[in-house]
């Protein structure tokens, strides 16, 4: 059994600058983008800096859904349509959280 790494306080001071800089690019990038968006955005650098035990949830590009469930892509925009899959947009571009995928896989509905 793997135990859980700590952080010294200069890792810790490292995260720290690259969500304030993560925040700060977002903010510039995307204006529009609200509070909620904003922090599933930082969720997302928080995964992307291997900070799995926050709960991070994963994004994934339309391709790489499309891709993992072997469908076209026009098929993955009738499945939003349908209401099967609910994408997220963040800046404008979508996204959908893995949850969406393990989901079809549980109700084994789409899939």
């Amino acid at each position: 059994m793997q135990s859980k790494k700590t952080m010294t306080s200069s890792e810790e001071a490292m995260k720290a600058s690259t969500i304030s800089a993560a925040t700060t690019l977002l903010k510039t990038q995307y204006p529009k983008l609200n509070e909620a968006k904003l922090q599933e955005a930082l969720v997302v650098v928080g995964d992307h800096e291997g900070n799995q035990d926050r709960g991070a949830v994963r994004l994934m590009r339309v391709n790489e859904f499309c891709k993992a469930c072997a469908i076209s892509r026009p098929t993955f925009f009738r499945w939003i349509k349908a209401g099967q899959i609910k994408p997220m947009r963040l800046g404008g571009v979508l996204r959908v959280p893995e949850a969406e995928l393990n989901r079809l896989a549980k109700v084994g509905g789409a899939l």
